[in-house]
């Protein structure tokens, strides 16, 4: 559990009570312990001041600017915000943006787009710069509807609104009353006449007022007409002042400008609660999309450009204008714009738009429809195949992708997925002259594959020559071009090549990593500037389940998440028979969690499934057969092949000290958590005493005013070993068990323990025995760091002489085996006698009886006997229970 930090003990305390004093917040911090500085206050200001979560008030209190999500905002929808599905954060909505309008959400979790300068004023029909667009539908009712706008928790809800109480008009007053109150007290500053943002206003007013905006209050917009103050965008001042300078830093610091020319800075704080403008972009469509597009197609600037300026044109395509007119209405705008989609690369990044906006359909179809006849059309007639292959059209699409080709022979988008088509079908001769006339060259994988399945008719055949074949013409004109009769592909390796082609489709890419998010625990929130940052131990699991299309993060998405169902719907009916019949086979499998029985190098391996616990199979897998060996777990997915041979996926070999918990998760069928095993470090098994407490080595030196009468305490209380040593001891297992040490050497006690209770216990009784005492010294050492001193030490011995650093060598010292030998053989008798937690509180004796418990003792013999081999490959050497010893203990046969 990561510590808790300053803002998130002012984010918890602000939450709770609304508003806290910089003094509260500090106190709450230093009680915590958070905070050790001597002025904790000073590091409460410190944090908070410039996090643009919290908002400070003038009388020292503290507020959280997401309690502005609360409050139920009014706004009239224009006709253009109805046409474009989009919502104008203007006046009525302007304490939105000091929440960061790109982190609001749908309902359903999705992301609005942020539109931003003059798309966002010629989308909504508002003086505003900046809008939220969203899907068709979603905003609710005709132009003209008084909506009501809330967004708890950063989800955006708009509803009707109904009309104002009557009581509202108390409140309106008390508002504006407030907002000239606060432009009074705000002195002139580098824009010339002082002015407020409104979100600052409304903030003060919850501050001060938990419950005043408990009912709907008319838009803001509207609450300041005829009251000599003037609304523009998110700011209230005098009517009639001049906002040119205010617009113009806007502007510059948009495009990312320097804005050091400015000779006074003192107030541009307040911008804050008013513009949350993370983008260095020119104003225009959603910074986010755009961003992502021409990075994954690596465009140039001016391709950029145009991909920005063809996307703000289709966000406001059907808005009308304040005369009337929509640029869909113009016929030279369709023929235009269509020249424009041509572009090849531009279209390629339109085309991976079309995914995820089903509008954008009708925009290509008028598009489409004004393009004259030619290589005019080949763009849109390409991307009305997108749209239709987005929508799960498949003959449709196609028949859009070969139109873009009759139209333009050299319009190259068009024959990717036309190759793509040709490969599922089993068409490959057609697939490799698509990838020919790609330009592909000979080294592509894909190229190679089908290379390796069509041949040429004839080879070493010259152009002119007549042709082989008996026409009588000349090759180049006869067979030179058509491939002899392919050989078939493997049916399995065929179905694994083509998934691997609907894996790499947007929509299968965008749940993928909506997955992986899911897995990790963080959402995923692209913004201009990349993806929001993760922590360090999110970002590498992140890593992991993506990294080279990580096969079980994929196998998760396809089995568990219905990506293969949607595969064979969509693209079954282009596959061969025989795929198909091996596809529906494969529907049946499961990952599972599989023990190495006997493993032929180089061929093949035996594998028995030990969660269902069903009959050892045959694998022909020659990569597992190299790299496992018997009694290895590993957790992956067997699939038959079309001659009745399995085949694995990329499995995960897993630690025996796993078994029950990965068995665990594979019968919960919890997908999800699998992947968080895969992607987050499992702990270590965690060390303890017999008592159950965690292993924490314990070392803790007192000065002792009276030695010998702390000595004559002590040994009424604890054993007396003599030489001034005294142990604690416990009864168990027949003896004396030592829980620990008090040494008294001349006036020092040293308290020895391996748990941190144990050494606290020492401690009290030792303070007991000798009042006064004082602490001089304590060290506390994991397992870990006690391991690798040991090894440190081990090794210094090893150079200077074991013996004179009391280290034995048991090849030396056969008697220190022999001892070592028969302890382990003593315990190993009292071991099958005894309750064992992993056989459910059952002795192994009594698991034997019942045929459940004894899979789970042979299990855990195999255990014993796997980490043996693990100990001897690591250290030459195994210590540690041997299974053969306890076999013989309870009557079991040698495996």
């Amino acid at each position: 559990m990561p510590r808790e930090s300053i803002t998130d003990a002012a984010i918890r305390l602000l939450r709770t009570h609304h508003t806290r004093t910089t003094a509260q917040i500090a106190d709450d911090v230093a009680e915590r312990g958070i905070s050790r500085a001597t002025d904790p206050a000073a590091s409460v200001t410190r944090q908070l001041r410039w996090d643009p979560r919290f908002h400070h008030l003038d009388d020292d209190r503290w507020i959280l600017l997401e309690t502005l999500l609360t409050i139920p905002a009014t706004h009239r929808l224009t006709p253009q915000e109805v046409a474009s599905n989009s919502l104008a954060v203007g006046a009525d909505l302007a304490h939105l943006p000091a929440v960061r309008p790109f982190a609001l959400m749908l309902p359903r979790g999705a992301r609005f787009q942020v539109l931003r300068g003059d798309v966002a004023r010629l989308a909504t029909g508002v003086d505003t710069g900046l809008a939220l667009r969203g899907p068709v539908g979603w905003l609710e009712g005709p132009a003209g509807t008084l909506v009501r706008v809330t967004a708890p928790d950063h989800v955006l809800q708009v509803g009707l609104a109904p009309p104002p109480a009557p009581s509202a008009g108390m409140r309106v007053r008390r508002l504006v009353e407030a907002t000239r109150r606060q432009l009074e007290a705000t002195p002139p500053g580098p824009f010339g006449e002082p002015f407020i943002a409104i979100g600052e206003v409304l903030v003060e007013l919850l501050a001060d007022e938990r419950d005043f905006f408990g009912e709907p209050l008319p838009p803001f917009g509207d609450m300041f007409d005829d009251t000599g103050l003037q609304v523009h965008h998110g700011f209230i001042g005098r009517a009639g002042r001049d906002w040119s300078r205010l617009e113009a830093f806007v502007e510059r610091s948009r495009a990312g400008r320097d804005i050091e020319d400015d000779e006074d800075h003192d107030d541009l704080d307040q911008l804050d609660v008013a513009f949350d403008d993370d983008s260095d972009h020119v104003p225009g469509f959603d910074d986010a999309t755009l961003a992502t597009l021409a990075a994954g197609l690596e465009l140039d600037a001016e391709e950029t450009k145009t991909l920005g300026l063809l996307l703000d044109l289709y966000v406001v395509w059907r808005v009308p204008t304040a005369e009337g007119t929509r640029p869909a209405d113009s016929s030279t705008m369709r023929r235009n714009v269509a020249e424009l989609v041509g572009l090849e690369r531009v279209t390629l990044a339109l085309a991976e738009y079309v995914w995820t906006d089903p509008g954008f359909e009708a925009f290509v179809a008028d598009l489409r429809a004004g393009a004259p006849r030619g290589r005019l059309a080949a763009g849109p007639e390409f991307l009305l195949g997108a749209c239709a292959e987005a929508r799960a059209a498949i003959e449709e699409a196609e028949q859009h992708y070969r139109a873009a080709l009759a139209a333009d022979p050299d319009f190259f988008p068009a024959r990717i997925p036309l190759h793509r088509n040709e490969i599922d079908r089993g068409n490959y001769a057609a697939a490799l002259a698509h990838l020919h006339a790609l330009g592909v060259k000979p080294g592509d994988p894909w190229r190679a594959w089908l290379e390796s399945l069509v041949r040429p008719a004839f080879e070493r055949i010259g152009r002119n020559d007549p042709c082989p074949c008996g026409s009588g013409r000349k090759f180049k004109a006869c067979h030179r071009d058509r491939p002899a009769p392919g050989a078939t592909p493997n049916p399995a390796d065929a179905l694994f090549r083509k998934l691997s082609l609907w894996i790499e489709q947007p929509n299968v890419q965008r749940a993928l990593v909506e997955l992986v998010h899911e897995v990790i625990g963080e959402p995923h929130v692209v913004t201009a500037g990349g993806g929001v940052p993760h922590s360090r131990e999110a970002a590498a699991a992140e890593d992991l389940l993506l990294d080279e299309r990580s096969p079980m993060t994929v196998d998760v998405l396809l089995f568990d998440r219905g990506w293969f169902d949607r595969f064979l719907d969509v693209r079954g009916p282009l596959l061969p028979a025989a795929e198909r019949s091996l596809a529906e086979a494969w529907r049946s499998t499961r990952r599972s969690l599989y023990e190495v029985q006997s493993v032929r190098p180089g061929e093949g391996v035996i594998l028995r499934d030990i969660v269902a616990d069903d009959a050892p199979v045959e694998v022909a897998d020659r990569s597992l057969s190299r790299t496992s060996q018997p009694l290895d777990l590993v957790f992956l997915r067997l699939r038959p092949d079309a001659v009745g041979r399995l085949l694995t996926t990329d499995g995960i070999l897993v630690p025996r000290a796993r078994r029950a918990y990965v068995t665990e998760l594979v019968r919960s069928n919890d997908a999800v958590g699998q992947l968080r095993w895969i992607a987050f470090p499992t702990p270590a098994l965690r060390m303890q005493n017999m008592e159950g407490e965690p292993i924490l080595l314990v070392t803790a030196a007192y000065r002792l005013r009276d030695p010998a009468a702390a000595g004559r305490a002590l040994a009424r209380t604890l054993r007396d070993d003599g030489d001034g040593v005294y142990t604690e001891t416990v009864a168990r297992r027949g003896g004396d068990w030592m829980r620990g040490t008090i040494r008294i050497d001349g006036d020092t006690a040293t308290v020895d323990a391996n748990s941190a209770k144990r050494a606290d216990r020492l401690v009290r009784l030792l303070l007991k025995a000798a009042p006064g005492s004082r602490l001089i010294k304590r060290e506390e050492r994991g397992v870990e760091e006690a391991l690798a001193e040991h090894r440190e030490q081990a090794a210094t011995a090893e150079g200077d002489g074991a013996a004179s650093a009391g280290f034995l060598d048991p090849a030396e010292h056969p008697e220190v085996g022999a001892v070592l030998d028969e302890m382990m053989r003593d315990f190993e008798h009292r071991w099958v006698d005894e309750r064992i937690p992993a056989l459910g509180g059952k002795t192994p004796r009594e698991a034997l009886r019942d045929p459940a418990g004894r899979r789970e003792v042979l299990a855990l013999l195999d255990d014993m006997a796997w980490q043996r081999r693990q100990d001897r490959e690591r250290a030459g050497a195994s210590g540690g229970m041997d299974p053969d010893r306890i076999r013989a203990l309870l009557g079991l046969p040698e495996p």
